[in-house]
């Protein structure tokens, strides 16, 4: 997953979509309540460059609404950069499910290890290496979810007093 996947993830996962996004970044609503400016930004449209600072505003808002996947763009930065970034503990949007979480690690982890049994030990292409990258991180985000689930559900055994400290 690049940068530019990652926003779009995350924009299509906010709450009310593109057009909400839109107009929480100033831009203008066309009569049928659509962005082109931002829909062309988020293609990779040679036309409309999406630049940092937006990428950056887009982050923010999606961190801020805590809606899923609002970490995307910063663990691809980071995992561009081969670090994992540590997620703060935060009030989870659906119920915690140890046994699915546990079951994405595993998938991801496989496809992992799957893809690097398949290249062997031999030089790789720029194409080749960007999709292991991609199952990285993929990995890293499933293991991320699986860690929040698991910060959930110890906290979820703790009394009220207790949990509000840790």
């Amino acid at each position: 997953m690049n940068s530019l996947d990652a926003l779009r993830l995350m924009v299509d996962h906010f709450p009310g979509g593109r057009p909400v996004m839109a107009v929480r970044l100033g831009l203008e609503l066309d009569p049928k309540g659509e962005c082109e400016v931002l829909r062309k930004e988020l293609s990779g449209s040679a036309s409309h460059k999406l630049g940092v600072i937006r990428a950056h505003q887009i982050s923010e808002i999606c961190m801020d609404a805590k809606s899923p996947h609002c970490y995307a763009y910063v663990n691809t930065v980071c995992g561009s950069a081969g670090r994992m970034l540590e997620l703060p503990v935060r009030e989870m949007t659906e119920p915690v499910s140890m046994q699915r979480s546990t079951s994405d690690v595993i998938r991801e982890m496989s496809d992992v290890v799957t893809m690097s049994l398949e290249s062997g030990n031999q030089s790789m292409s720029d194409n080749e290496a960007a999709r292991q990258l991609k199952e990285v991180h993929e990995a890293y985000a499933a293991l991320q979810r699986h860690e929040q689930n698991i910060r959930a559900a110890n906290a979820a055994g703790k009394p009220a007093h207790v949990r509000a400290v840790a």
